[in-house]
């Protein structure tokens, strides 16, 4: 009998003590109990305390350009602060990016944002203030609105009256016609991202939220689906060919959500039941009793934007002609992108220089996006196309090299600079004649890379005929000095090639 309990006994203190480790073992893995660690090294921007946020979406409590305030609005790509600028006391609104994986693509994408912000000019367009990108954090900084976006301040099933939907549809389009003669498509246009800056007496809203927008080289792109998903144009859903007419049918169902206080096809509807509506075409119900008080012009806009097929939209050349909106005709657009794309290219260098590396990455992207816009307009002229394409390459990897230095927070090797030849023909954009030259000259030399050289040889000569003309007349300085260096090579690229001797003129000196 003792033997039997002795071991009944052993047999239950086992027990107890496996079964103790085993809940020691699942409090383990639960994180109820930890062990103790090592204190953590502040990071390189700070200690924690002067950090808020997510973990995956920090933004600093104090910087020397600005102090943090409470926040205003959570996405999925970022969180929005209330902030006030150190130098003005200007009241800002700071937009802190999620960083999940901290991988090139998230940086990418900000910087892309914060770049288009930077250089689009346009009093529909939010207003840029200051920006930076870090191992830690990434934050756009940009004017603020007590009012919020459209969505918080349009009633809830309630229709708009159709001179407030005119004024505000005004506006909206008139942000997408500046962007649409640049090449650039927003992407995402919805009521979230339209700011309302003021309401009274007359409303002004300002379009935001340029994480989608993209530079068109095609007339029409075919693949990825952007936007979201009750905006998008059928097109995007059903995976067609797309253009930017699609930003003008998400214009479209915002202009139906202020006329008839709800969307085009029902909210409730699964993404199957929608993208079977749209492969069904299915016509746009017009409620009748809402109709009924529209006046022609006004429901002629509406339909006319949310045409299932793209080429039935109306293009920005006929928008301001429409009655409804009768837009002004106003020259927003920037013509020269090239020396634009130069002159941000030469800061970021020179941000490179001071280690402020987030801000030389904005930078570098801006001078990317001028190139491409410019790109766009040069597309007939191939040799000069082939040459900005080179350029935009090598800035590309550029970009990778500081990405490199905002990832480790640490100088890691020499930054390869970019083609900085490119600053010489920034610095000849005050005198046309060089610069029709120097342009010649370049076209000639891609031509003869492409292998065209009977026609690549007559550009060329002909481009130094006009420069050899017109160098006489240019002073002594760093910029005659740069422009002989590159003559020269063109010069001896010609010999290379057995041509004719060049007629060169009297010896500049």
């Amino acid at each position: 009998m003792f033997i039997s309990n002795f071991f009944n006994n052993k047999l239950l203190i086992a027990s107890s003590v496996v079964l103790g480790a085993v809940i020691i073992y699942k409090l383990f893995k639960s994180n109820k109990i930890s062990t103790p660690r090592k204190a953590r090294k502040p990071s390189p921007e700070g200690m924690d305390e002067m950090m808020t946020g997510e973990r995956d979406c920090l933004v600093p409590k104090v910087t020397d350009a600005f102090t943090l305030g409470e926040l205003i609005g959570c996405g999925s790509y970022s969180n929005v602060y209330k902030a006030v600028e150190k130098d003005t006391k200007l009241v800002i609104a700071i937009k802190s990016y999620k960083m999940r994986k901290k991988t090139s693509s998230e940086i990418s994408r900000a910087a892309v944002e914060m770049a288009f912000v930077k250089f689009l000019q346009h009093p529909n367009i939010i207003r840029y203030i200051l920006c930076d990108i870090k191992c830690r954090y990434m934050y756009l900084g940009i004017e603020y609105s007590c009012f919020g976006s459209l969505q918080k301040v349009m009633p809830k099933d309630h229709t708009a009256p159709e001179k407030v939907v005119q004024i505000l549809m005004k506006q909206l389009l008139s942000a997408l016609i500046y962007l649409h003669g640049l090449s650039i498509m927003h992407g995402d246009v919805k009521p979230e991202n339209i700011i309302v800056t003021r309401i009274e007496p007359n409303p002004l809203i300002k379009l935001s939220d340029f994480g989608l927008a993209e530079i068109f080289y095609n007339a029409e792109e075919r693949g990825k689906k952007i936007g979201s998903f009750l905006y998008m144009a059928p097109e995007l859903h059903l995976g067609f060919p797309y253009d930017l007419t699609a930003d003008l049918y998400s214009a479209g169902v915002v202009m139906y959500e202020l006329l008839y206080g709800r969307r085009p096809f029902p909210s409730k509807a699964s993404r199957d039941e929608y993208i079977q509506l749209l492969r069904k075409r299915v016509p746009i119900q017009y409620p009748p009793l809402v109709t009924a008080q529209l006046t022609t012009n006004c429901l002629n806009l509406v339909k006319s934007l949310l045409q299932y097929d793209k080429q039935n939209r109306p293009t920005a050349e006929n928008l301001t002609k429409h009655p409804f909106i009768e837009l002004e005709t106003q020259n927003f657009v920037i013509d020269n992108h090239y020396v634009m794309g130069c002159e941000c290219l030469i800061k970021s260098v020179e941000l490179v220089d001071d280690k402020k590396y987030g801000q030389a990455y904005v930078e570098a992207t801006e001078a990317l996006l001028h190139l491409k816009i410019y790109a766009k307009s040069i597309l007939p002229d191939q040799g000069l196309f082939f040459h900005l394409m080179q350029n935009i390459r090598s800035y590309s990897q550029y970009l990778s090299q500081i990405e490199i230095r905002i990832m480790i927070e640490r100088d890691y090797e020499p930054i390869n600079m970019p083609m900085l030849s490119e600053r010489l023909r920034c610095m000849l954009s005050s005198t046309p004649s060089l610069l029709t030259g120097y342009d010649m000259c370049l076209v000639g030399e891609m031509y003869i890379r492409q292998d065209k050289k009977e026609e690549g040889v007559r550009k060329l000569k002909d481009g130094l005929d006009v420069l050899f003309l017109n160098i006489r007349q240019e002073p002594l300085g760093d910029r005659r000095t740069r422009l002989l260096q590159r003559m020269k090579t063109w010069v001896n690229l010609l010999e290379s090639l057995d041509t004719k001797a060049v007629e060169t003129g009297p010896e500049t000196k």
